[in-house]
């Protein structure tokens, strides 16, 4: 069942220690000016607590705000690359294959009230390749940092990974999710 990015059901919430993500990016300072209004157009300061859960929508709607600047995409890149480097892998994750294996658990972690169906579906293809369909509400650019980050930080020593996207409705990629790949050269 296809889901739109940026919409999610009333009660979603996300945990205020994923959304301080956004605001450690190397990228803070290009779109700070969202990312407080997004805040304040929900009643909030501009302080997070990790601790806290928050409207889901609040934080896609910002998200969706940066499209509206220039360089939305690496922007958004850059935030979910710091999303990753931020998150806490148990020991036991040592492989690009384990880690994306976690996704789903990290989702629910930081996510809650969210629909059923909107997580990753991870299929491993071969030892070298590595399927993840993204039906989560999050910005594609978003979860390709996601999917590139782990890439960097998991590859094997001496190995290059490559991680490519395919939209589930290329005509209208915000219509659905996306298929990344992980293909170990």
């Amino acid at each position: 069942m296809p889901f739109a990015r940026f919409e999610t059901v009333p009660e979603a919430e996300i945990l205020g220690q994923a959304i301080l993500a956004v605001t450690q990016s190397i990228n803070y300072e290009m779109y700070r000016h969202l990312f407080e209004a997004g805040l304040k157009a929900y009643g909030f300061d501009t302080t997070i607590d990790p601790e806290k859960w928050y409207p889901l929508q609040m934080l896609l709607n910002i998200y969706k705000s940066f499209y509206d600047e220039p360089n939305a995409s690496s922007n958004l890149v850059a935030v979910g690359m710091k999303v990753i480097e931020a998150s806490p892998f148990p020991p036991e994750v040592d492989s690009v294959q384990k880690a994306v294996e976690t996704l789903n658990y990290i989702y629910t972690v930081y996510v809650r009230n969210y629909e059923p169906g909107t997580e990753y579906e991870i299929k491993v293809i071969s030892p070298d390749e590595i399927q993840i369909v993204d039906h989560t509400h999050f910005p594609h650019d978003l979860i390709y940092g996601y999917m590139f980050a782990i890439a960097k930080r998991f590859a094997p020593k001496g190995k290059h990974i490559i991680v490519t996207r395919e939209y589930l409705n290329p005509e209208n990629p915000d219509a659905d999710g996306a298929i990344y790949y992980f293909k170990t050269k």
